[in-house]
């Protein structure tokens, strides 16, 4: 749904341009499989790592979600991590942990 007026009044913003961005999402032994339009590989690059942190904490902060894996059209894709790499492979909050605040 995005950013609340009041999350937005705190300084908060969603790196997500559109809730269309994510297709789907299902759940399978642990982990979240996200299938995400091709057009997320339009986002700019800073704003992609942001934007995969929040889809990733947000579904394993869910009960039994530990992992979460990316497609487009059907095939995994490599999303990049706040330290400069990237993963096809299922990321978890520890691959994200740099993103938190203190």
């Amino acid at each position: 749904a995005g950013v609340t007026a009041d999350e937005s009044a705190k300084g908060l913003r969603s790196a997500i341009p559109d809730s269309s961005m994510v297709i789907d999402a299902t759940v399978a032994g642990g982990t979240a499989i996200v299938v995400l339009r091709g057009s997320f590989l339009d986002i700019p690059a800073d704003d992609q790592v942001f934007a995969v942190g929040q889809i990733v904490f947000t579904l394993t902060d869910l009960r039994g979600v530990g992992r979460v894996r990316f497609e487009i059209d059907g095939e995994p894709v490599a999303v990049p991590l706040p330290n400069g790499d990237s993963s096809q492979d299922a990321v978890s909050r520890d691959d994200f942990s740099d993103l938190l605040r203190d």
